[in-house]
């Protein structure tokens, strides 16, 4: 899919083609066209937060739903804008009723359990759905910290992120594992 409009900031709308059904945005800190590309990014991926555009997306596929920008105007003005479309046109994938925060979204209950075992560390490790290293490779890349070997060589052993073997050497993350 191909963007062609301004680099420019707004409110824009994702709409389906098939049930008009409608999301509205705003980009006051990245560009419209931008803005866009994350969500069309996210959906292709299966990873967009708002869940309801991601399954209607899954439901009726990408050439069912349109995006393009509403108005342009200044940075400062996006939010007052969305507000006013969101108000006049109720589009149904929004979660929240208020542009730029999140008041009024409703946790599901499966929702709520889940994050409430991650801060108490049910998902700490290995436990952690996207965990890719275990506690016996922690402890491995550990006694290769401590040999000297570098984060880039080490990422590269255990196909992660030189980020996540910096935050084993800092102790930010894996501090459980000796």
């Amino acid at each position: 899919m191909e963007f062609r409009f301004p680099f420019r900031f707004g409110v824009y709308e994702v709409n389906n083609k098939l049930n008009q059904h409608r999301y509205i945005g705003s980009a006051g800190g990245r560009t419209i066209r931008q803005r866009l590309m994350d969500h069309i990014r996210h959906l292709r991926r299966n990873t967009h937060c708002n869940a309801y555009l991601q399954a209607a997306f899954n439901l009726y596929g990408e050439d069912s739903f349109e995006f393009k920008p509403l108005l342009y105007c200044d940075k400062d003005q996006v939010l007052l804008y969305e507000q006013a479309m969101i108000d006049g046109l109720k589009p149904e994938y929004n979660l929240c009723p208020t542009a730029g925060n999140s008041t009024g979204y409703k946790h599901t209950l499966a929702s709520k359990i889940k994050m409430s075992e991650l801060k108490r560390g049910v998902y700490a490790g290995s436990n952690h759905p996207r965990s890719k290293l275990n506690e016996d490779d922690v402890r491995q890349i550990k006694r290769f910290l401590k040999s000297g070997l570098g984060n880039t060589a080490i990422a590269h052993m255990f196909d992660v992120n030189n980020r996540t073997v910096s935050n084993i050497r800092q102790g930010i993350s894996w501090k459980h594992v000796e």
